[in-house]
């Protein structure tokens, strides 16, 4: 009797599925076939006609068989998907031309990773396309001592009677929040909701000496134009201030072009900027957070409303609240000795 076989049959408007799975998310998997087939004799054409790719780079890849093969490619959770990659050194030149099987104009899949890559997954959407377009060095979150070792070197040679700032921007709009608040047992709290959302821009200052605040604008857009705007009212508020800096985070509108050139008609300002995606040693972020957290539980129906909202929100609260809000520690920006304890101060 003749043992039972079972023959799979996959019909022909599932081919492409099939080799779309294998030239993105089996990328790694594909590689290692194409070199095990390579490994049985099976010719570059045929190993290109049944993957779905170039016959022309294939060929380049069907001699990296036995020892010097396994050895380049990655094992254990290297293995589980695209985007992963051995961290034990370049591979072998045979190892290295399968590789290009995969990355060839002319194959089917789209340009693959380049040689050097991350342990991690590598990310998708516009994330991982701002990632890819990142130049070296840029990728992930930068080295924060030397930033911030950097940042109080220049304010430490700051002349006698200069000001240090710290700046931000925030958005407000129109539609209310989505966050918990306190209502009465028993009743549901009524939260109006207009038709169409607006959206103002804050810019804020608070000085890092000695807790001043508020120095803010409300604008229409976050844009350059804007921001020397605002500069132009900080300059303004210390007229005998030999030099005003200004700390602020590394958003494009902080120096761009426009602000560049700004910047150099006014030499009493300059601006600084602090670590990269530390958020957290900016002041002026928990007075943005006090401020939408009580602009929350006070809804509005016109943008005018809310506008209005932010000029009572500072006017109700004295320097001392203020400074308790924003500083309620010295700030990693400040060199040794800079300016008051802001713990004792709040």
């Amino acid at each position: 009797m003749r043992p039972p076989r079972v023959y799979a049959t996959v019909p022909t408007h599932a081919h492409p599925d099939l080799l779309a799975a294998l030239h993105g998310r089996w990328r790694v998997a594909t590689r290692l076939v194409m070199i095990l087939l390579s490994a049985r004799g099976f010719h570059a054409a045929q190993v290109a006609e049944l993957l779905g790719y170039h016959p022309a780079p294939c060929a380049a890849g069907s001699t990296a068989t036995g020892s010097t093969a396994s050895a380049a490619w990655p094992t254990g959770p290297a293995a589980a998907g695209p985007g992963w990659a051995a961290q034990t050194g370049p591979a072998d030149p045979p190892a290295a031309a399968a590789a290009a099987c995969l990355d060839h104009p002319q194959a089917g899949a789209r340009a693959g990773p380049p040689p050097h890559r991350s342990a991690h997954p590598a990310p998708s959407g516009a994330r991982g396309r701002r990632l890819a377009a990142a130049p070296p060095g840029r990728q992930g979150r930068p080295d924060r001592d030397q930033a911030l070792a950097t940042l109080r070197q220049h304010i430490a040679c700051l002349p006698t009677g200069a000001v240090v700032l710290a700046e931000d921007e925030t958005h407000l709009h129109l539609l209310p929040w989505v966050r918990a608040t306190w209502i009465l047992t028993g009743q549901r709290q009524r939260v109006m909701t207009p038709g169409k959302n607006r959206r103002r821009t804050i810019f804020g200052a608070v000085d890092v000496a000695s807790g001043r605040f508020p120095i803010y604008q409300v604008c229409r857009k976050a844009v350059s134009a804007t921001f020397t705007a605002f500069l132009e009212q900080v300059l303004a508020a210390y007229p005998a201030a030999p030099v005003v800096a200004v700390v602020c985070d590394n958003v494009i509108i902080h120096h761009s072009k426009l602000v560049q050139r700004w910047l150099a008609s006014h030499p009493r300002v300059r601006v600084l900027h602090g670590a990269r995606y530390s958020p957290h040693d900016n002041p002026v972020e928990r007075v943005w957070g006090a401020l939408k957290a009580w602009l929350a539980n006070n809804p509005t129906v016109t943008i005018q409303g809310r506008v209005r909202q932010v000029h009572a929100f500072f006017r109700q609260r004295t320097p001392a609240q203020l400074l308790a809000t924003a500083t309620p520690r010295s700030s990693p920006w400040l060199p040794e000795g800079y300016g008051q304890d802001f713990r004792e101060a709040a």
